[in-house]
């Protein structure tokens, strides 16, 4: 791991927002060997998802142990530090954020000052929702905090919704990445904030397949929406869908569903003149 790679965003935040009581002003992901951070006391409260490495995060004169995996919260108005182990680093997504409707989602998550770490492992909808937070901030339009606003509950929803069942909700979030126009495992991966390697490994064992094999059934679920519903011919499918042969299109098309595209076709006009 780099010494140190960082990426912070930050945006004035709408007074509204502070009244409604949900607002963020900063937000960042941040590799790091060498990461450590005194004790301070702030207004906002902080949230921190570790994806990768290990360390340690103190409220208070209390230590907590930090994995990967592992989202931590530290208060408002306590005193706090948190920093990374030397030997293997850490990897982290976080935010400064605040209000009455933050704490509560908080509190359902069961993360406190007595309770300071969760555990809802590596999360394909948690690092989306960090990764949208972060771009968020990015806008120049004077609408930015609101937008940021809006990623932050839906990061506050992930965080609850990953306490109710981490295993099915990670499942579900990692399918939830598949995207048919991404043209690489690397570009997939990348959607994820994991590495390829991690990305393959973490998304067999939590869905029992193999993530390309995943893409590759929804092209050929979408190619029987083109070939019913539109006038495209079989090589112009097979672009639309990324297939740069339609010959290998046609026979991967014909293993899966026991006929070839003219074949399917043919057979849904023919039922219709019945």
């Amino acid at each position: 791991m780099d010494n140190n790679q960082q990426k912070t965003l930050s945006c004035p935040v709408n007074p509204a927002l502070r009244r409604l009581g949900e607002w963020c002003d900063i937000a960042g992901h941040f590799r790091s060997s060498t990461h450590s951070l005194e004790l301070r006391q702030i207004k906002e409260t902080v949230l921190i998802y570790c994806v990768n490495g290990k360390g340690w995060v103190k409220l208070n004169d209390r230590k907590y142990a930090v994995k990967k995996g592992s989202l931590f919260i530290c208060p408002p108005n306590i005193p706090h530090g948190y920093g990374c182990d030397p030997d293997s680093g850490w990897d982290i997504w976080w935010v400064h954020c605040g209000g009455g409707r933050v704490t509560e989602y908080c509190k359902e998550a069961e993360l406190s000052e007595n309770t300071p770490v969760i555990h809802p492992g590596l999360n394909g909808r948690l690092i989306s929702c960090f990764s949208k937070l972060l771009t968020s901030l990015s806008q120049k339009q004077t609408n930015a905090s609101w937008v940021a606003a809006d990623a932050l509950h839906s990061l506050l929803l992930a965080i609850v919704s990953a306490t109710v069942n981490p295993s099915m909700t990670a499942s579900k979030d990692l399918m939830s990445l598949i995207d048919i126009n991404c043209k690489s495992l690397e570009e997939l991966a990348a959607k994820s904030g994991y590495s390829k390697y991690h990305f393959l490994r973490i998304f067999k064992e939590q869905t029992g397949q193999a993530p390309w094999t995943v893409v590759t059934e929804r092209k050929l679920e979408k190619a029987k929406e083109l070939l019913l519903g539109t006038f495209l011919s079989i090589k112009e499918i097979a672009t639309e869908l990324g297939f740069n042969h339609p010959d290998y299109f046609a026979r991967l098309f014909a293993r899966h569903n026991g006929v070839t595209p003219k074949k399917y076709r043919g057979n849904f006009q023919k039922s219709l003149q019945r």
